[in-house]
């Protein structure tokens, strides 16, 4: 890794740890996004060889992918319409932090018994506003 990116990370206080490739029991949600994009998007999709070109075909595939895409993880719905609900029981005051939120919601939608793994449980990973911007039209 660059030395710069490793001394700012070092400067911010965050932790590296470098994992090795093809590491599913170590990182298997990453791998497990890496093989979706693999398989819907770098397999199916013939790049530009245009930088520029490159980046609006990615940023389709991220809509696409937020938008419009349903994940099993989120009980079908599209990670656009799960953060939706969110701010909807949000607002509504039946939830007011991350954990009681994806405690909620996953029964709410029935996931406890559907038995489906649980959601992650970083409160990065529910970020509205990022996600808003990724599905605004292009």
């Amino acid at each position: 890794m660059r030395t710069r990116l490793r001394a700012r990370l070092i400067w911010r206080g965050i932790k590296l740890f470098v994992l090795p490739p093809r590491s599913p029991k170590l990182n298997g949600h990453v791998e497990r996004a890496q093989r979706t994009h693999r398989e819907e998007f770098y397999q199916v999709v013939q790049l530009p060889t245009n930088w520029a070109q490159v980046n609006r075909a990615l940023r389709a595939w991220e809509e696409v992918h937020n938008c419009y895409r349903p994940h099993q993880a989120l009980g079908y719905m599209t990670p656009k319409s799960f953060l939706q609900h969110l701010k909807e029981l949000r607002l509504a005051g039946r939830v007011r932090n991350v954990l009681n939120e994806y405690t909620f919601l996953t029964a709410s939608l029935g996931f406890d018994r559907l038995g489906l793994p649980p959601l992650p449980t970083r409160s990065s990973a529910l970020n509205p506003d990022s996600l808003a911007a990724a599905c605004a039209p292009v």
